[in-house]
């Protein structure tokens, strides 16, 4: 790799990681509601203030994971695709992560949630997307 071509990376990371933090922050706090809100409606959980002390123990491994995701997506894949394919693939992927988080979390097998049953899902949850 050139100099040249080395400045360039270098700008071009400087632009995108702001964006790529915030959407990681977005994608990780947007997750957490949405599995707080799902907790909530089905009566999961001793109460709101628990229920956030375990939801803030996902929050930081999420955040990790969608800045990574979000990363890869601007810095590799704008990179070789343009930025628009970019943002899309970031978008696609940050839609793929809250939809995993929902399933892994948002619906507890087992658990006795009298007000989702007898599947556990939230009324608002659309039924033709499975968790």
């Amino acid at each position: 790799m050139s100099r040249g071509s080395q400045g360039a990376v270098r700008q071009r990371a400087a632009v995108i990681w702001p964006f790529v933090s915030v959407a990681g922050l977005v994608v990780s706090v947007g997750g957490c509601l949405l599995v707080g809100r799902a907790w909530r409606d089905c009566d999961v959980g001793v109460n709101a203030v628990a229920d956030s002390g375990a939801l803030a123990l996902v929050f930081v491994p999420l955040v990790a994971v969608a800045c990574t995701w979000w990363g890869a997506a601007l810095g590799v894949v704008g990179r070789r695709a343009g930025n628009w394919v970019g943002t899309l693939v970031g978008v696609v992927g940050s839609v793929g992560i809250g939809w995993a988080l929902m399933a892994w979390l948002g619906v507890p097998d087992g658990y006795p949630a009298p007000l989702c049953a007898p599947d556990n899902v939230p009324a608002w949850w659309p039924r033709w997307l499975p968790v």
